[in-house]
């Protein structure tokens, strides 16, 4: 190697070192809900290593919460572009899609990020909504138990997804079909009028 090459590479692994840096100081702010800074150290991350997928679909996550949309778009849509089995900008754009109303397409890109298999519980609870949503009930309840499983049981999210899931089967067992009077039953209900008379 020589010596252009060895310094090219000792510089591409100082600025991913620091992309990561970056990335997860924005991670950091985000949990302390300081979403301005959190998007500020993403833009760092993506100034430092511009061709890694994760942090334009972190901070297109970002752009959402911020109510950001137009930004978050760009974002998500070039995450993919770059990696388009990426997990995490398909949840993004079905946030967004959520976010919009559009159900529909959101559901499909939730389905998409639980295809694959890293994909975090929040996926599979979104997924679960837009199946009730889009009233498929046993497919919601399936992906629902899954969120479940994924969740910790101290995160407040394990908590919302056990309610979605009671919902969800209280709709299940309001449309299940009701079984036809049996044979004694009737008899009974004729006998008790007849004595009526």
């Amino acid at each position: 190697m020589t010596n252009a090459r060895q310094e090219r590479a000792r510089r591409l692994g100082l600025t991913h070192a620091t992309a990561e840096a970056y990335y997860h100081r924005g991670l950091l702010a985000y949990k302390n809900r300081d979403m301005e800074n959190a998007i500020l150290d993403l833009s760092e991350a993506i100034y430092y290593d511009r061709r890694y997928a994760e942090y334009y679909a972190t901070r297109g996550i970002f752009y959402i919460e911020d109510n950001k949309l137009a930004e978050a778009e760009a974002d998500l849509a070039f995450a993919l572009k770059l990696n388009k089995r990426l997990w995490l900008a398909h949840f993004g754009l079905g946030l967004l899609r959520y976010k919009e109303g559009e159900y529909t397409a959101a559901h499909e890109h939730f389905l998409q990020a639980t295809r694959h298999p890293n994909a975090k519980p929040e996926a599979w609870f979104y997924l679960a909504v837009t199946h009730y949503l889009l009233d498929n009930l046993i497919e919601a309840l399936q992906a629902v138990e899954h969120a479940l499983n994924g969740f910790h049981q101290a995160d407040n999210r394990h908590a919302e997804a056990r309610r979605w899931k009671a919902e969800i089967e209280k709709v299940l067992a309001e449309r299940a079909p009701k079984p036809p009077p049996s044979e004694s039953s009737a008899k009974g209900r004729r006998g008790k009028r007849a004595t009526e008379t």
